[in-house]
């Protein structure tokens, strides 16, 4: 996903990812029915094409792109139903997709705290890119019928929002590195998006 960048994971948050991608299933089909008999319908929007911003460091300073604990991406675009942010913490503060739920995934809580979390190093010149599949993600609770457990339980949920009425975006970037994935104050670079493409160049400084 990154090319030219350096990423910075605390072993707290090493292990936060490895626990939550270990448990990612794109599974929706259960073997598990409502009591009567029914099986409700269990839609999953599918990721759309990879689209990749590609951010160049055309600056003097050294910065930061900052990704929480992971589960986050340094980047909103803005919709007809205004700024949505794009990573999964922003439907679920564990972390959880819908994916994971359905597939059978179990969880009873979390902790936000994952150390210096986690953020991609740019050194002046330095190019990388954040690669996103489409979707931003709501709050939603995963009915037992759809996941195979014994109880109902809150998921992240991705919803495609690739259409022609999104034409810009906003980027965050840190010039220090980030204590839990995030900095105060940060800088926010504007820039627009042509989603009839694959990619957009930003620049930075």
């Amino acid at each position: 996903m990154l090319a030219s960048m350096t990423r910075h994971p605390t072993r707290s948050s090493a292990l936060f990812l490895l626990l939550f991608f270990a448990a990612a299933s794109t599974s929706c089909s259960r073997s598990a029915a409502l009591d009567d008999g029914e099986n409700p319908s269990c839609p999953l929007d599918a990721k759309g094409e990879p689209f990749s911003f590609v951010i160049t460091n055309t600056g003097n300073r050294t910065l930061y792109l900052p990704y929480k604990c992971g589960d986050d991406l340094p980047i909103d675009v803005i919709t007809a139903d205004g700024r949505r942010a794009l990573g999964v913490i922003h439907g679920n503060p564990c972390g959880v997709t819908c994916e994971q739920v359905y597939g059978g995934y179990d969880y009873e809580s979390c902790t936000g705290d994952c150390g210096l979390g986690v953020a991609d190093m740019l050194e002046p010149g330095d190019t990388g890119t954040v690669v996103w599949d489409r979707r931003v993600f709501e709050a939603h609770e995963a009915p037992a019928a759809c996941s195979g457990l014994s109880k109902t339980l809150w998921c992240a949920m991705g919803v495609r929002v690739d259409d022609d009425t999104i034409t810009e975006a906003r980027l965050e970037i840190c010039a220090y590195e980030p204590f839990g994935g995030t900095c105060t104050p940060s800088e926010e670079v504007a820039f627009d998006i042509d989603l009839s493409v694959s990619e957009v160049a930003i620049e930075i400084e």
